[in-house]
């Protein structure tokens, strides 16, 4: 519901749609020709529900690693209620993003650091296929992944399709499903 109407819930619990629940069903359907030997999730209940649609009856490892980056006060308001609210915050971390944080936010770096630590575990696992459910989240791994130097707002990861990172002998490569 909060995503539908454009505000920041990054640590927010929020209930899937049901066109949540229909991308859902689209990703399994996607997936399809792939057989996953491990699942993670973000530790949110959204992740989970999305990920129990996609692969039922399979274990999920859940993860508060991967949960999104949490936008302290400004969780749950939209862009325009921030603005009215906070403006001198606001333009600060319009100009900044990335080292500016909001009050009682989660600062990106610590963001970045938290996401990277659980890319760690996942890199160390010998699994074949392995899905991560999230969003937020998959855009710092592809940034690290595959380029350092890419931009984290060009990294586009549409709601209700699946993304596939793969390993080669050149580096990562990404495919949209």
């Amino acid at each position: 519901i909060c995503n539908r109407e454009r505000r920041f819930y990054g640590s927010l619990e929020s209930e899937l749609t049901d066109q949540g629940r229909k991308q859902a069903r689209q990703q399994r359907k996607l997936m399809e020709s792939f057989e996953p030997e491990v699942i993670y999730t973000s530790g949110l209940k959204r992740a989970q529900e999305t990920a129990t649609i996609a692969f039922p009856k399979r274990e999920l490892l859940k993860r508060d690693v991967f949960n999104e980056k949490g936008f302290g006060l400004w969780e749950g308001l939209t862009a325009d209620e921030i603005e009215d609210r906070d403006p001198v915050n606001w333009v600060r971390w319009l100009e900044a993003p990335f080292d500016y944080c909001p009050p009682q936010a989660e600062s990106f770096s610590d963001f970045k650091t938290r996401v990277q630590s659980g890319l760690v575990e996942i890199l160390a696992r010998e699994e074949a296929t392995i899905v991560l459910v999230a969003l937020g989240v998959l855009r710092l791994l592809i940034q690290n992944l595959t380029d350092p130097h890419r931009s984290f707002w060009d990294i586009e990861v549409p709601q209700g399709r699946v993304l596939v990172l793969e390993e080669s002998l050149v580096g990562w490569r990404e495919k949209l499903l």
